[in-house]
């Protein structure tokens, strides 16, 4: 089934959302549907399946794009569609005194690379980047070739 106007690697992230809308609704086909029905599956995957906020927008864009550019039906507005809501997320902080302990119980460059990953402020993965950028050639400068480090 082509997807018109959406490329290629669209569609395997469109049909599962659209095959579980015509599941969720009896098999029935989307064309015998409208947006009461779109907004009682968007509903259920909010409540009733749990799903995360983006699960719910990559169904309602699926579901925009079936009826908008397949069945040629766009919709106006959906309404009583109880939203996912997105986790809250506190970053972890350590106390002083936890950084202690931790750092107290390192030695060597484990010990110094954590230290300056703290004192930065850094992700590990930040200092992974740092260290493959700071791996030296012979000479002690890292050599990169068309944007990417060789070696």
């Amino acid at each position: 089934m082509p997807l018109l106007a959406a490329p290629p690697e669209s569609a395997p992230k469109l049909l599962p959302s659209v095959r579980r809308f015509v599941r969720f609704h009896g098999l029935r086909h989307p064309a015998e549907m409208g947006e009461r029905e779109i907004a009682e599956f968007l509903t259920h995957l909010a409540i009733g399946a749990r799903v995360a906020a983006s699960t719910q927008t990559q169904a309602l864009s699926a579901l925009l794009f079936l009826y908008r550019d397949i069945l040629g039906r766009p919709f106006e507005e959906l309404q009583g569609i109880v939203r996912a809501k997105r986790p809250e997320r506190v970053p972890v902080v350590l106390s002083r005194v936890a950084i202690r302990t931790v750092l107290g119980c390192l030695t060597g460059v484990p010990r110094i690379v954590a230290a300056l990953l703290y004192g930065a402020g850094l992700r590990l993965l930040e200092e992974l980047r740092v260290k493959d950028r700071l791996r030296a050639a012979p000479d002690h400068r890292p050599e990169w070739q068309g944007g990417r480090r060789t070696g």
